[in-house]
């Protein structure tokens, strides 16, 4: 930069390209000095929760000297109003919930110097639901699964065994999903100096699981394409429905949600919001306590909701 008389300021931007005479090195450009004096808060908020998480308030600024910030949130058909409580709960249901947040200088806290705001989609619960998947066409001892969904980038849950084969896992709290199912303990990928028989311990990718779905691995894809040496992966044939009847008594005030099925069956009751209340193998019938309320059952791999009331 020459030629600099005076008083001058600068802002470093990205790096220059293509080639020329100053390749890569970062460009410079010349700005008005008040702006670069002017208070700036930088404040971000995560893009959704559900209705049952807490959003911590906070905020930073430069350019002021001793700040103070004052927070305040426009919820779902209410008036912009000052966050008393922090963390912040959302208190009107699901929606968009804005934040605005002001700083000021301490010895001024009522002159706001400047604002900043964020959204947040507040979310209802989803409600659990199972992947299932059969691995007995395959010469894996073990499976796990590797997903990535809401706030996850990717780790491993380790599915039960419901028979010889085939397992399955419940996910809560998850809006989708995709998964690699893969030969492994679930602690760690597989490793091996062969490429085509490492790749032969995952699948290709299964994308958008909304609900429950079942699926079986199958061979190693060839020849080369994207997903070269991974086994593939398909749905499972549908099975008959295994519960016969459901429902739920009152004996003395005690209510219970009592179940009829063909043979044997894992039962998993949950709560509405994904709470794991119980999980028991069963033979033909299965009979669990509860107050009122809604509840998730799960047997086997069919779910029915049930009303205690």
């Amino acid at each position: 930069v020459e030629g600099i008389t005076g008083d001058a300021c600068f802002v470093v931007a990205a790096q220059e390209f293509p080639y020329g005479d100053n390749y890569a090195k970062r460009a410079v450009v010349e700005v008005d000095c008040a702006d670069i004096k002017k208070p700036i808060i930088e404040f971000s908020l995560p893009s959704q929760i559900f209705i049952d998480e807490t959003i911590a308030l906070s905020a930073s600024s430069i350019n002021v000297t001793n700040p103070v910030y004052t927070y305040y949130v426009t919820a779902p058909g209410v008036a912009e109003a000052v966050v008393t409580t922090f963390p912040y709960a959302p208190t009107e249901g699901v929606g968009t919930y804005t934040f605005r947040v002001g700083v000021a200088e301490a010895a001024l806290p009522f002159l706001e110097l400047a604002s900043a705001t964020a959204e947040v989609e507040v979310k209802a619960i989803p409600a659990p639901f199972t992947v299932t998947v059969d691995i007995s066409n395959t010469d894996w001892t073990q499976v796990a699964i590797w997903y990535w969904g809401y706030g996850n980038y990717g780790e491993f849950a380790v599915p039960t065994l419901v028979k010889e084969g085939v397992y399955s896992y419940t996910f809560t709290r998850m809006e989708e999903i995709g998964v690699i199912f893969v030969e492994s303990d679930g602690i760690t990928w597989p490793a091996d100096e062969d490429y085509d028989t490492r790749l032969g311990k995952q699948t290709v990718n299964v994308e958008g699981i909304t609900g429950d779905a079942c699926y079986v691995v199958g061979d190693q894809e060839f020849p080369l394409d994207a997903d070269y040496a991974k086994r593939t992966v398909e749905a499972c044939a549908e099975a008959a429905p295994a519960v016969e009847s459901y429902g739920v008594t009152t004996i003395s005030n005690e209510k219970k949600i009592e179940l009829n099925f063909a043979g044997s069956a894992n039962v998993e009751v949950y709560t509405i919001g994904g709470i794991l209340l119980v999980s028991q193998a069963a033979e033909h019938q299965f009979s669990y306590p509860v107050s009122e309320g809604i509840y998730v059952v799960r047997v086997n791999d069919e779910v029915l909701k049930v009303l205690v009331k």
